[in-house]
C-alpha cells in the first residue's frame, strides 16, 4: 500500500475514534484488544511498501 494508506491505517489504529465502523473496524479492535489484554507495549504493527507487499505482525508476550 501507499504510504499515505498506511498513514491512514495505523491512525485508525492508535485513534478508534476515527475508525469507519461499517467498513474498517477489525485491525483497530484487534489492536485494541490485544493492549487491554497483555499491555500499552503489545498490539499489531504493520508495515507496507508499496508493489511489495504488507507485512501485520501481531506483538505479545512470550
Amino acid at each position: 500500500m501507499t504510504y499515505e494508506k498506511l498513514t491512514e491505517v495505523v491512525e485508525r489504529l492508535y485513534n478508534p475514534v476515527t475508525v469507519d465502523h461499517v467498513n474498517h473496524i477489525g485491525l483497530a479492535n484487534t489492536h485494541k484488544r490485544l493492549k487491554v489484554t497483555y499491555g500499552e507495549q503489545y498490539g499489531l504493527v504493520i508495515r507496507s511498501k508499496a508493489g511489495w507487499g504488507t507485512v501485520i505482525r501481531i506483538v505479545t508476550p512470550k
